[in-house]
């Protein structure tokens, strides 16, 4: 459970990361 919360987490920080600043930066 633990586990894909971390994933989870992870995915929205570099989704976010895509969205605010860009592919290229992140």
């Amino acid at each position: 459970l633990f586990g894909l919360l971390v994933l989870r987490v992870g995915w929205f920080v570099s989704f976010t990361c895509i969205e605010l600043v860009g592919w290229l930066v992140c």
